[in-house]
């Protein structure tokens, strides 16, 4: 039973770990066309790390419901985007170029460490509940287990007649 309960905090502990999502590829574009490529949620704090490379300019854009929140142009390029508020961040890449063009790209969600430390708290306090649950079963269990183990004492004999 430790063992499992070890493995669920372990497994909880692993999803919370910044990077946990990640999106790469490679996608051709046509003149004039724009496509999403990903998209997340996160924190104020986190952020978007990309990288990408074409043979044209192209125009990397991320949008937090439906607004333009970054932008970047060219044929190549790697930074980190940081979200100044929480939501959904969508990321495109728009050809304005007169050619057809591929991009070969890489984006990776990066979680603020203070979020992180706060998902380990939630985890921490998950995993104590859990353990403190099953402490209370294996007592309860253990309790019946000896109430069905001992044998019904016989009463005791009648006092001595005078």
């Amino acid at each position: 039973m430790r063992t499992l309960i070890v493995g669920v905090v372990a497994a909880a502990f692993l999803l919370s770990l910044g990077g946990a999502r990640a999106a790469a590829g490679s996608i051709t574009l046509n003149s004039g066309q724009e496509s999403q490529v990903a998209a997340f949620n996160l924190a104020a704090g986190d952020a978007i790390e990309y990288t990408f490379s074409t043979g044209v300019d192209v125009v990397m854009r991320i949008e937090r419901v439906g607004t333009e929140v970054f932008n970047t142009t060219g044929p190549a390029a790697h930074g980190t985007f940081t979200a100044s508020t929480g939501g959904q961040y969508t990321v495109f890449f728009r050809n304005d170029g007169a050619y057809m063009t591929g991009v070969s790209y890489s984006i990776d969600q990066r979680t603020n460490p203070a979020n992180a430390a706060g998902n380990l708290l939630l985890i921490g306090g998950i995993g104590a509940g859990v353990a403190a649950a099953a402490g209370v079963g294996v007592a309860l269990a253990l309790r019946a287990r000896r109430r069905k183990a001992s044998p019904q004492m016989p009463p005791p004999p009648p006092p001595p007649s005078p």
